[in-house]
C-alpha cells in the first residue's frame, strides 16, 4: 500500500505531505540507529575494560563480569567457557536490540504513513468543489477513506 500511495499521481501538496512525513521518520531511524549502536558499545565496554554496571552482591560471582548476570550450568571463570558466555550474550543481545528497534520503527513508519495520507485525503476534501466531477471526486475520497480505515485496522 505504501508504495502504491507513493508512484500514484497526486499534487503538489500531497507529495509535500509525504515528503515530510518521510524525513520525520527517516531522522527517528538514524537516532534510533545510533542509539542501538551507542548502547552496544556502552554494553561491550565496559565489560573489556573490568567495569561493571552493577553492584556484585552474588558471592559466587568471578571476577570477570558478564554481560547478563546470572546463575550459569558452567563455570564461567575459566577461559573458553567466559568468552563463549560473552560471545552469546552479545550475539543475542544484539538480536533482541535490532528486532526490538526494528519493530519499533516499522510501527513508526505505518503510523506517519497513515497520518500523511488523512492530511492528504483532507486537502482533497476542503477542494472538493474545485472538481469538474464532483461525484465523482468524491467517490474517489469516500473509497480512499475506506481503503485507509481498513489499512488502520
Amino acid at each position: 500500500m505504501i508504495e502504491n500511495d507513493w508512484v500514484k499521481p497526486k499534487m503538489k501538496e500531497e507529495q509535500d505531505v509525504m515528503l515530510r512525513r518521510a524525513r520525520i521518520i527517516r531522522v527517528i531511524t538514524i537516532c534510533g540507529f545510533f542509539t542501538g549502536i551507542l548502547t552496544i558499545i556502552i554494553t561491550f565496554g565496559f565489560p573489556c575494560f573490568g567495569l561493571m554496571l552493577r553492584q556484585v552482591t552474588n558471592l559466587t560471582d568471578s571476577g570477570k563480569p558478564l554481560l547478563i548476570p546470572s546463575y550459569y550450568f558452567h563455570d564461567v571463570s575459566k577461559s573458553p567457557q567466559f568468552e563463549l558466555t560473552l560471545l552469546a550474550q552479545g550475539i543475542s543481545m544484539i538480536a533482541c536490540g535490532c528486532s526490538h528497534i526494528g519493530v519499533d520503527h516499522l510501527l513508526g513508519l505505518l503510523v506517519l504513513h497513515v497520518c500523511g495520507q488523512l492530511e492528504n485525503l483532507h486537502l482533497r476534501l476542503s477542494r472538493l468543489e474545485k472538481y469538474s466531477d464532483f461525484n465523482a471526486a468524491l467517490e474517489y475520497n469516500v473509497q480512499d477513506h475506506v481503503r485507509l480505515i481498513r489499512y488502520a485496522k
